[in-house]
């Protein structure tokens, strides 16, 4: 470990390079500097100008990145059919069977996803410690044989980051995207299209032993709509989220977070029942648990693993006199991925990937016990610009 042999130039290397990937490469700038100072030999002196390059964009004040991806697999419960075979949504009870795809159980589909996203940053001073970022992601996702998951999702976000002495890092910024689904099928509605948008403050701070703690506060507005009732659903977030991070083995990085959440109604209505009616169906608190781990494999191979653990209270919402409804939910994914040139020279810098997710929700309301498992395969490329 970096820890226990802070000589270890491979551990070093292995450590700046994750933080490049995570986009935090200016934590790791002056260190490597200061290793190409030293008389390393060629390869090392190379490995540090190429991560140098990758921080800096070389030369030029501007980097970025373009990443294509495209993704195919298999839902088991893309209707989010609950375990006890009746169904709400928002409140409402709908009638049995599922009155879209007429079946009593969770319905299964295969599934296709295509995303484009490009990330940037613009240094805007000579000594680099205060810069612009910027992002755009789009993504298209459709299932075979039923439009419950189909959706087109975009997004965008911008903000600033500064770079204080003692290791110290505050950002801020604001980020919108729009999520428009099928609203309706058959005379029978199926979802809302939501827009969000999003602001936040951060500020982040080295520890010893190269870890990073870190605390965000976001400050969201969630507007539904296009489906009868959707209005509802208008809601306002605010989260506070605590995070460490950092290496913990030559080839390990685990970072840990928990986070605070509370949702408040954002309907807009001088009708007091209705007011009433979206505060039952939104208000709550919810309180996570997450923990991230990447694995750097030989053959340029990588495993990402997270686990989350969620747990909701509604404050308006009963699901029995005097028993207020509260959610446990749990979320499972696991991926692994590997570049095409270690297969042939033609594949080289193409990434492929098998993800596998778990989403488990336990309820004192029996329509909101909902689980769910995803795989897929996929293909993706980067470009750096």
């Amino acid at each position: 470990m970096i820890i226990a042999a802070p000589r270890d130039l491979s551990a070093r290397f292995f450590r700046a390079q994750i933080l490049v990937d995570l986009g935090r490469g200016d934590e790791v700038r002056e260190e490597l500097l200061l290793m190409s100072s030293l008389k390393l030999s060629t390869d090392d002196q190379a490995k540090a100008a190429v991560l140098l390059a990758q921080i800096d964009g070389g030369a030029d004040p501007f980097s970025g990145k373009l990443t294509l991806k495209l993704a195919m697999g298999y839902a088991d419960n893309v209707n989010a059919w609950p375990k006890n075979g009746t169904t709400t949504a928002g409140g409402v009870e709908l009638p049995l069977p599922d009155p879209l795809n007429q079946k009593f159980d969770p319905v299964s589909d295969r599934v296709t996803e295509g995303v484009v996203s490009f990330s940037g940053k613009q240094m805007l001073n000579e000594r680099r410690d205060l810069a612009a970022k910027f992002g755009v992601s789009g993504k298209l996702k459709e299932a075979a044989d039923t439009v419950n998951a189909d959706q087109k999702f975009l997004a965008g976000n911008i903000g600033i980051e500064k770079q204080f002495s003692a290791g110290i890092m505050t950002e801020a910024g604001i980020a919108k995207s729009d999520l428009n689904r099928v609203n309706r099928r058959n005379d029978t509605d199926v979802n809302s299209d939501v827009s969000m948008i999003k602001y936040s403050a951060g500020t982040a701070v080295k520890l010893p032993h190269q870890m990073r703690l870190a605390y965000q506060f976001e400050n969201a507005k969630h507007d539904h709509r296009n489906r009868s009732g959707a209005d509802l659903s208008d809601a306002k977030t605010k989260t506070s989220r605590l995070s460490l991070g950092g290496p913990v083995h030559e080839t390990v990085y685990l970072r840990g977070s928990l986070s605070h959440a509370r949702t408040s109604s954002d309907q807009n209505t001088a009708i007091r029942s209705v007011a009433e009616n979206g505060k039952r169906r939104v208000n709550k608190h919810a309180n996570s648990a997450s923990l991230l781990a990447l694995v750097v494999l030989p053959h340029q191979q990588r495993i990402i693993g997270s686990a989350t653990y969620r747990h909701s209270k509604y404050t308006r919402q009963y699901v029995n006199v005097g028993k207020r409804r509260r959610d446990k939910t749990q979320i499972y994914a696991l991926g692994y991925s590997i570049d095409g040139g270690q297969f042939m020279p033609e594949l080289e810098k193409i990434r492929f990937g098998f993800d596998i997710s778990h989403a488990r929700t336990n309820s004192n309301q029996a329509s909101a016990e909902i689980h769910s498992k995803t795989y897929m395969l996929s293909a993706s490329r980067s470009f750096d610009l």
